[in-house]
């Protein structure tokens, strides 16, 4: 089976006084959401940016996508790598 993969960076808009208490909510919700449509992946926050890499099918990760790049927390999304895969990286993972 063949799956989409997206990797991106953005900028954070999250105050860092709300950045911990932010994050548990993207990280809860996404979880939540991932599993449901079938999406894993990796998110990393340093408080300034996002790293994130995520993995399913085409359909879903597209309406993920599109659903990132509306988000207000983030802008300056710059996209690393995106494309097809043979297998996930993060398969055992609705969000890590």
């Amino acid at each position: 089976m063949l799956f989409a993969t997206w990797i991106y960076v953005s900028k954070s808009r999250i105050k860092s006084a709300a950045a911990e208490m932010e994050l548990d909510h993207i990280v809860n919700a996404s979880r939540t959401r991932n599993l449901s449509i079938s999406v894993t992946g990796a998110l990393l926050f340093t408080g300034e940016r996002f790293a994130q890499c995520i993995e399913g099918p085409e359909p879903a990760l597209s309406e993920l996508r599109a659903s990132i790049m509306r988000d207000r927390r983030h802008h300056e999304i710059v996209t690393l790598a995106e494309g097809v895969i043979g297998s996930r990286h993060f398969d055992a993972w609705s969000l890590a």
